[in-house]
C-alpha cells in the first residue's frame, strides 16, 4: 500500500475566485448605471419579460465589480449599493407576469398575497434540470424546515438532498430571519435531482448566533476583535468569504502575539489557527491550559477589500453527544446507501466502532441520518481527484449538498475515492453548524478505508479535526499541537517523514498524523467536548 493512501492529514483547501470584467468607460448619470444593470441581466441570456434564467448572484457580482470611480453623481457607497440593488431587481422581477394563480415563480414574492411558490406537480422531473415552480396554496409553506425523504413529505414538494423541506428564493432578501439563499439540489424522484435556489439557516449550532456582513478595506496591521475563552462557554467566529491569508497574526488583549501565520511554527505553539482560503474559523485559545481572556485580536495583512459574512456562535463548553449526517455516493465493490435508503449492517458496525473510540473522550454518536446522492450528480461527484491543492468535487459536495441541514450535526461525505487520503476534514475546527460551505464536513474515502480495516479510526480522526484537534505531530516532525499532555515526536532520522516506528509513544494517539491507534488525552477530550456540535 502506498504511503499516500495512509495519509490522514487535513488538506488545505484553496478556493480560487474569478470575476467578470466590465467595460471601464465612465457613466454620466445614475440612469446609465440602471441601464448597465439591465444590460448585465440581458447579457447573461435573459429574454426580459419572458424567460428569465440568469442566476441573480451573477448579476450582483458583476455589479459589485463595476469600477467604483465611475459613479459621478452620488457618494461611492450609495451608488454601488444602488447598482447592486438594481441588478437584484432585474434578476428577480423581469420574469413571468406577476402575480397570478398558477403562474410560474422563483420565490414567494412572485406570487399573490394568498399564494406560495411550490413545485409544479404536473411537470415531469428531469435529472439535473431546474425544478419547475408555480404559485399555489399558501399552506404548502407550513412544512418548511421539516425533515423529509421525498417530494411527497413537503407541502411545497421541495425536499433538499439534506432531507429538509425548502423554500425557493432568488436572493437572501427572499428568506426570513437568519437565513441565506444558496444554490442547491432537491429530490425529483428516487433516482433524480433537480436544481433550485433555496433558503437555508445561516447557522444551527450554539445557544446564541450573531450574524453581520463584513464589508471593509482594512489597512495593513489593522485589527478585528473576536471573543476569547470565557469560563463555561465556547466561542467561535466564522468568516465566510475571507481571502487566503487575510489574517496574519492573533494577538491577546495584552498585546502578546500568540500565533503568527507568517512565521513557520517550529515546535510547540500555543494557539494555532488554520488559514484557509474562502472561510476562516477562529476559536481561541485552542488549548485548555491557556489563560481565560475575553477578547483576542486578528491582525490583517493588507488593504484588500474583504466582503464576508461574520458568524459568531456561543454555547456551553461541554457536551457529550454528536449527531452525524452522512451523504452517500453510488459506488461498486463496497457498502453504501442507495436510493432505497437501506442501510447495510456493515455501515452500522462502522459507526458502532467509531462510537467505542470516542467513549474515552466522553462523547457518543447520537442520531445518524443517511442521505443518498442519486442520479448524475451522485455519479459525477463520487470520485474526488486532487487538483490545485484541493479536491474540487468534495468542495462542491460540501457546498451544494450540506446546505439545508436543520441541526447542529457533522456532515460526512461517503465517497468512492478521494485521491491521496483516507479522510479529510474541512477545517480545524470546522464551521460548526454552518452548513453549505466549502469546509462544511468530512470527506471519507470509503472503499480504501474499509479495505484498510481502519474505517472507524479514520472517521474518528477526522472528527477530531472538525471538533478542533490538530495533529499531535505533523508529518515532518516540526510542528506539534498546543497540549501539554500529548506526546511530541521530532523526525529522529532526518528523512522528512516522522513514522510511527520513530515514536512508539506518540503514535498511539488518535491524532498522530498517521494514526494507527485510538488514545485521546484529557486536554484533547476537553476541546472536543467543547465543540458546539457536541450537545
Amino acid at each position: 500500500m502506498t504511503r499516500a493512501l495512509l495519509l490522514l492529514t487535513t488538506l488545505v483547501a484553496l478556493a480560487c475566485g474569478a470575476s467578470t470584467e466590465l467595460d471601464p468607460s465612465p457613466f454620466a448619470s445614475r440612469d446609465d448605471v440602471r441601464d448597465v444593470g439591465v444590460d448585465l441581466a440581458v447579457d447573461r441570456g435573459v429574454d426580459v419579460g419572458r424567460d428569465f434564467r440568469v442566476p441573480p448572484d451573477v448579476a450582483v457580482d458583476r455589479a459589485v465589480d463595476m469600477p467604483r470611480d465611475t459613479f459621478v453623481d452620488a457618494p461611492i457607497d450609495q451608488a454601488e449599493d444602488e447598482a447592486i440593488d438594481f441588478a437584484i431587481d432585474v434578476a428577480a422581477d423581469e420574469g413571468p407576469d406577476l402575480p397570478g394563480g398558477g403562474s410560474a415563480c422563483r420565490r414567494d414574492g412572485d406570487c399573490g398575497p394568498l399564494e406560495a411558490c411550490q413545485r409544479d406537480r404536473t411537470a415531469r422531473p428531469i435529472d439535473l434540470s431546474e425544478v419547475s415552480l408555480t404559485c399555489g396554496d399558501p399552506s404548502a409553506a407550513m412544512s418548511d424546515g421539516q425533515e423529509c425523504e421525498s417530494t411527497a413529505d413537503c407541502g411545497r414538494g421541495l425536499c433538499l438532498v439534506a432531507d429538509t423541506c425548502a423554500q425557493p428564493c432568488i436572493a437572501d432578501r427572499d428568506c426570513i430571519g437568519e437565513e441565506r439563499c444558496i444554490e442547491s439540489y432537491v429530490r425529483g424522484s428516487s433516482s433524480s435531482l433537480e436544481t433550485m435556489r433555496a433558503c437555508v439557516a445561516v447557522a444551527s449550532a450554539g445557544e446564541t448566533v450573531e450574524v453581520r456582513d463584513f464589508d471593509e478595506r482594512p489597512r495593513p496591521g489593522s485589527r478585528l476583535f473576536v471573543p476569547g475563552r470565557v469560563r463555561g462557554r465556547t466561542n467561535i467566529t466564522i468568516f465566510d468569504g475571507f481571502p487566503f491569508a487575510a489574517v496574519g497574526r492573533v494577538i491577546d488583549e495584552d498585546g502578546n502575539v500568540v500565533f503568527d501565520g507568517f512565521q513557520q511554527p517550529r515546535g510547540q505553539f500555543e494557539n494555532p489557527i488554520a488559514l484557509l482560503d474562502g472561510l476562516l474559523t477562529v476559536r481561541v485559545p485552542m488549548s485548555s491550559r491557556a489563560p481565560f481572556t475575553d477578547l483576542y485580536q486578528l491582525e490583517f495583512t493588507g488593504g484588500e477589500r474583504i466582503r464576508a459574512r461574520e458568524i459568531r456562535l456561543s454555547g456551553p463548553d461541554t457536551g457529550s453527544v454528536v449527531d452525524l449526517d452522512v451523504f452517500y455516493f453510488p459506488m461498486a465493490g463496497t457498502v453504501t446507501v442507495g436510493g432505497d435508503r437501506g442501510v447495510p449492517r456493515a455501515i452500522d458496525r462502522i459507526f458502532e466502532n467509531m462510537n467505542e473510540i470516542l467513549e474515552d473522550a466522553g462523547i457518543s454518536i447520537g442520531e445518524v441520518r443517511h442521505h443518498p446522492v442519486v442520479g448524475e450528480l451522485g455519479r459525477r461527484l463520487a470520485v474526488a481527484p486532487f487538483v490545485g491543492n484541493t479536491h474540487p468535487n468534495l468542495d462542491e459536495a460540501r457546498t451544494s449538498l450540506s446546505g439545508g441541514l436543520n441541526r447542529a450535526s457533522v456532515p460526512i461525505f461517503w465517497m468512492r475515492e478521494i485521491e491521496g487520503v483516507l479522510g479529510t476534514a474541512g477545517n480545524i475546527p470546522g464551521p460548526w453548524g454552518v452548513h453549505g460551505t466549502i469546509q462544511s464536513g468530512i470527506g471519507f474515502n470509503a472503499p480504501a478505508s474499509i479495505s484498510d480495516g481502519r474505517a472507524a479510526l479514520v472517521l474518528a480522526h477526522e472528527l477530531g479535526h472538525f471538533l478542533g484537534l490538530f495533529h499531535t505531530t505533523e508529518v515532518d516532525g516540526s510542528v506539534f499541537d498546543p497540549f501539554a499532555d500529548t506526546e511530541s515526536c521530532p523526525d529522529t532520522n532526518g528523512d522528512g517523514v516522522t513514522m510511527p516506528s520513530e515514536c512508539p509513544a506518540a503514535s498511539t494517539n488518535l491524532m498522530f498524523w498517521a494514526g494507527t491507534s485510538v488514545l485521546l488525552t484529557e486536554e484533547q477530550a476537553e476541546i472536543m467536548r467543547g465543540a458546539l456540535v457536541v450537545q
